[in-house]
Protein backbone atom coordinates (compact mmCIF):
# COMPACT_ATOMS: atom_id res chain seq x y z
CA UNK A 1 0.00 0.00 0.00
CA UNK A 2 0.81 3.66 -0.52
CA UNK A 3 1.94 6.02 1.78
CA UNK A 4 -0.90 7.96 0.54
CA UNK A 5 -3.36 5.28 1.14
CA UNK A 6 -1.74 4.37 4.78
CA UNK A 7 -2.26 8.04 5.62
CA UNK A 8 -5.89 7.84 4.57
CA UNK A 9 -6.61 4.50 6.68
CA UNK A 10 -4.71 6.16 9.66
CA UNK A 11 -7.47 9.34 9.38
CA UNK A 12 -10.37 7.28 8.89
CA UNK A 13 -9.39 5.20 12.21
CA UNK A 14 -8.38 8.54 14.51
CA UNK A 15 -12.01 10.30 13.25
CA UNK A 16 -13.51 6.54 13.87
CA UNK A 17 -11.93 7.03 17.23
CA UNK A 18 -13.06 10.17 17.97
CA UNK A 19 -16.03 9.88 17.13
CA UNK A 20 -16.77 6.88 19.92
CA UNK A 21 -15.00 9.02 22.69
CA UNK A 22 -17.44 12.40 21.65
CA UNK A 23 -20.31 9.41 21.94
CA UNK A 24 -19.62 8.46 25.26
CA UNK A 25 -19.30 12.28 26.36
CA UNK A 26 -21.99 13.16 24.80
CA UNK A 27 -24.80 10.50 26.50
CA UNK A 28 -22.78 11.78 29.66
CA UNK A 29 -24.04 15.38 28.63
CA UNK A 30 -27.39 14.35 27.91
CA UNK A 31 -28.03 13.11 31.25
CA UNK A 32 -26.89 16.09 33.14
CA UNK A 33 -29.04 18.02 30.73
CA UNK A 34 -26.14 20.25 29.15
CA UNK A 35 -26.39 19.02 25.62
CA UNK A 36 -27.20 21.68 22.90
CA UNK A 37 -29.92 24.16 23.26
CA UNK A 38 -31.55 24.27 19.66
CA UNK A 39 -33.06 27.26 20.73
CA UNK A 40 -29.82 28.98 20.85
CA UNK A 41 -28.47 27.40 18.11
CA UNK A 42 -31.04 28.90 16.10
CA UNK A 43 -30.67 32.31 17.71
CA UNK A 44 -26.59 31.97 16.97
CA UNK A 45 -27.27 31.17 13.58
CA UNK A 46 -29.40 33.73 12.99
CA UNK A 47 -26.75 36.23 14.55
CA UNK A 48 -23.82 35.19 12.05
CA UNK A 49 -23.17 37.82 9.11
CA UNK A 50 -23.29 34.75 6.19
CA UNK A 51 -26.45 33.92 7.88
CA UNK A 52 -27.32 37.85 6.97
CA UNK A 53 -25.94 38.10 3.77
CA UNK A 54 -27.29 34.66 2.52
CA UNK A 55 -30.12 34.23 0.16
CA UNK A 56 -30.72 30.98 -0.47
CA UNK A 57 -30.18 28.73 2.49
CA UNK A 58 -30.04 24.74 2.61
CA UNK A 59 -31.07 23.42 5.84
CA UNK A 60 -31.51 19.48 6.95
CA UNK A 61 -34.96 18.28 7.37
CA UNK A 62 -34.13 17.35 11.05
CA UNK A 63 -36.61 18.27 13.56
CA UNK A 64 -34.05 20.48 15.65
CA UNK A 65 -33.58 22.37 12.72
CA UNK A 66 -36.95 23.68 12.71
CA UNK A 67 -36.37 26.65 14.39
CA UNK A 68 -34.07 27.86 11.62
CA UNK A 69 -36.15 27.03 9.24
CA UNK A 70 -38.81 29.06 10.03
CA UNK A 71 -36.16 32.20 10.76
CA UNK A 72 -35.35 31.83 7.28
CA UNK A 73 -38.96 32.03 6.05
CA UNK A 74 -39.15 34.67 8.27
CA UNK A 75 -36.38 36.33 7.15
CA UNK A 76 -37.16 36.38 3.42
CA UNK A 77 -34.80 33.71 2.68
CA UNK A 78 -35.27 31.03 0.25
CA UNK A 79 -34.82 27.68 1.44
CA UNK A 80 -34.03 24.35 0.24
CA UNK A 81 -34.76 21.11 2.27
CA UNK A 82 -33.92 17.20 1.31
CA UNK A 83 -35.97 14.95 1.96
CA UNK A 84 -34.11 11.88 4.54
CA UNK A 85 -30.99 11.00 2.61
CA UNK A 86 -31.98 12.91 -0.61
CA UNK A 87 -33.58 9.50 -1.62
CA UNK A 88 -37.12 11.76 -2.64
CA UNK A 89 -35.22 15.19 -3.76
CA UNK A 90 -35.72 18.44 -2.48
CA UNK A 91 -38.20 20.45 -1.47
CA UNK A 92 -38.36 24.08 -2.16
CA UNK A 93 -39.84 27.03 -0.50
CA UNK A 94 -40.07 30.52 -1.30
CA UNK A 95 -41.12 33.02 1.40
CA UNK A 96 -42.83 34.90 -1.05
CA UNK A 97 -45.41 32.19 -1.81
CA UNK A 98 -45.44 30.97 1.80
CA UNK A 99 -48.58 32.83 3.65
CA UNK A 100 -47.62 34.17 6.84
CA UNK A 101 -50.13 31.52 8.57
CA UNK A 102 -48.38 28.58 6.80
CA UNK A 103 -44.93 28.92 7.44
CA UNK A 104 -44.49 27.49 10.82
CA UNK A 105 -46.45 24.00 9.40
CA UNK A 106 -43.64 24.85 6.09
CA UNK A 107 -40.56 24.96 8.53
CA UNK A 108 -42.59 21.88 9.91
CA UNK A 109 -42.52 20.27 6.37
CA UNK A 110 -45.91 19.91 6.99
CA UNK A 111 -47.18 21.75 4.29
CA UNK A 112 -45.52 20.70 0.87
CA UNK A 113 -43.24 23.11 -0.89
CA UNK A 114 -42.33 22.64 -4.85
CA UNK A 115 -40.47 19.65 -5.30
CA UNK A 116 -37.31 19.56 -6.86
CA UNK A 117 -37.71 16.02 -8.17
CA UNK A 118 -36.26 14.49 -10.82
CA UNK A 119 -37.50 15.87 -14.03
CA UNK A 120 -36.24 19.73 -12.45
CA UNK A 121 -32.88 18.53 -11.94
CA UNK A 122 -31.48 19.50 -14.71
CA UNK A 123 -32.88 23.05 -14.45
CA UNK A 124 -31.05 26.54 -12.94
CA UNK A 125 -32.41 26.98 -9.17
CA UNK A 126 -33.73 30.84 -8.37
CA UNK A 127 -30.44 31.95 -6.65
CA UNK A 128 -28.36 29.57 -5.83
CA UNK A 129 -27.36 27.84 -2.82
CA UNK A 130 -25.01 30.07 -0.64
CA UNK A 131 -25.51 29.24 2.72
CA UNK A 132 -25.20 25.67 3.60
CA UNK A 133 -26.25 23.85 7.36
CA UNK A 134 -25.26 21.18 8.74
CA UNK A 135 -24.93 19.30 12.09
CA UNK A 136 -21.35 17.17 13.35
CA UNK A 137 -20.23 16.06 16.44
CA UNK A 138 -16.90 18.17 16.52
CA UNK A 139 -15.88 21.11 14.98
CA UNK A 140 -11.96 23.10 14.67
CA UNK A 141 -10.99 26.30 14.67
CA UNK A 142 -9.69 25.37 11.15
CA UNK A 143 -13.19 24.49 9.70
CA UNK A 144 -12.04 20.55 9.81
CA UNK A 145 -15.19 18.16 11.27
CA UNK A 146 -15.67 15.03 12.39
CA UNK A 147 -19.58 14.19 11.43
CA UNK A 148 -21.29 10.92 12.35
CA UNK A 149 -19.83 8.78 9.47
CA UNK A 150 -22.56 8.86 7.38
CA UNK A 151 -21.18 11.46 5.44
CA UNK A 152 -24.34 13.24 4.92
CA UNK A 153 -23.03 17.29 4.89
CA UNK A 154 -20.07 15.88 2.33
CA UNK A 155 -22.51 14.15 -0.01
CA UNK A 156 -25.10 17.07 0.15
CA UNK A 157 -22.52 19.39 -1.09
CA UNK A 158 -21.15 16.88 -3.59
CA UNK A 159 -24.97 16.64 -4.98
CA UNK A 160 -25.48 20.53 -5.16
CA UNK A 161 -22.06 21.60 -6.87
CA UNK A 162 -23.28 18.48 -9.76
CA UNK A 163 -26.38 20.01 -9.91
CA UNK A 164 -24.47 23.36 -9.88
CA UNK A 165 -27.04 24.89 -7.79
CA UNK A 166 -24.79 25.81 -5.45
CA UNK A 167 -23.06 29.32 -5.74
CA UNK A 168 -19.57 29.51 -5.96
CA UNK A 169 -18.93 31.61 -2.75
CA UNK A 170 -20.88 29.43 -0.38
CA UNK A 171 -20.36 29.10 2.71
CA UNK A 172 -20.82 26.51 5.49
CA UNK A 173 -22.08 26.70 8.67
CA UNK A 174 -21.95 23.49 10.73
CA UNK A 175 -23.62 22.69 14.75
CA UNK A 176 -21.20 20.95 16.51
CA UNK A 177 -21.65 19.51 19.82
CA UNK A 178 -18.26 20.09 20.68
CA UNK A 179 -15.06 22.45 19.63
CA UNK A 180 -11.71 22.15 19.64
CA UNK A 181 -9.08 25.28 19.03
CA UNK A 182 -6.66 22.79 17.55
CA UNK A 183 -7.58 20.52 14.59
CA UNK A 184 -9.90 17.19 13.92
CA UNK A 185 -8.49 14.22 11.59
CA UNK A 186 -9.03 14.63 8.14
CA UNK A 187 -9.59 13.07 5.27
CA UNK A 188 -8.82 14.66 1.89
CA UNK A 189 -12.11 15.13 0.62
CA UNK A 190 -13.89 16.12 3.90
CA UNK A 191 -16.15 19.43 3.67
CA UNK A 192 -15.38 21.75 6.52
CA UNK A 193 -17.18 25.01 7.79
CA UNK A 194 -16.44 28.56 8.24
CA UNK A 195 -19.00 29.23 11.07
CA UNK A 196 -19.38 26.67 13.90
CA UNK A 197 -22.07 26.95 16.10
CA UNK A 198 -21.63 25.03 19.87
CA UNK A 199 -23.21 25.03 23.39
CA UNK A 200 -21.06 28.55 23.68
CA UNK A 201 -21.88 30.69 20.70
CA UNK A 202 -20.52 31.06 17.23
CA UNK A 203 -17.09 30.56 16.64
CA UNK A 204 -15.73 31.48 12.95
CA UNK A 205 -13.33 29.16 11.10
CA UNK A 206 -9.80 30.68 9.71
CA UNK A 207 -11.27 28.97 6.36
CA UNK A 208 -11.85 30.97 3.34
CA UNK A 209 -12.50 29.12 0.06
CA UNK A 210 -15.84 27.57 -0.75
CA UNK A 211 -16.64 23.85 -0.57
CA UNK A 212 -16.00 22.11 -4.29
CA UNK A 213 -16.44 18.62 -3.26
CA UNK A 214 -16.90 15.97 -6.22
CA UNK A 215 -19.37 12.53 -5.56
CA UNK A 216 -17.05 9.31 -3.99
CA UNK A 217 -19.28 7.19 -6.70
CA UNK A 218 -16.53 4.55 -5.66
CA UNK A 219 -17.80 4.39 -2.20
CA UNK A 220 -21.37 4.35 -3.00
CA UNK A 221 -23.02 1.03 -3.57
CA UNK A 222 -25.66 0.10 -6.69
CA UNK A 223 -28.62 0.14 -4.48
CA UNK A 224 -27.77 2.90 -2.47
CA UNK A 225 -27.66 4.99 -6.12
CA UNK A 226 -30.99 3.02 -7.45
CA UNK A 227 -32.72 4.20 -4.32
CA UNK A 228 -31.72 7.97 -4.12
CA UNK A 229 -33.41 9.88 -7.11
CA UNK A 230 -30.86 12.48 -7.52
CA UNK A 231 -27.98 10.23 -7.10
CA UNK A 232 -30.09 8.18 -9.82
CA UNK A 233 -30.44 11.66 -11.84
CA UNK A 234 -26.60 12.04 -11.49
CA UNK A 235 -25.87 8.94 -12.85
CA UNK A 236 -27.68 8.23 -15.67
CA UNK A 237 -26.99 11.56 -16.92
CA UNK A 238 -23.14 11.19 -16.81
CA UNK A 239 -23.47 7.71 -18.09
CA UNK A 240 -21.75 6.12 -15.43
CA UNK A 241 -21.55 2.20 -15.37
CA UNK A 242 -21.97 0.45 -12.58
CA UNK A 243 -20.85 -3.01 -12.43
Amino acid sequence: MTDIGHRAEEAVAEKEAWRRRLEAELAESEKRGTGLHWGRVAAAIRQCVVYRKARHLLVPPSAPFFQVRLNALMDGKLLTVPSPGMQSGFQHFDPERVSPKDRVAAARLRVPGVGLTRSAYGSPIPRPVDLVLGEVLWGAQDGALIGDGRGHLDLTCAVLTALRWVDGQARVIAVAAEYTTSTCPQEKHDVKAHWIITRQGAVQTTLTEAPKPAIRWEELSLRQIRRNEVLFYLASRDKRIFA
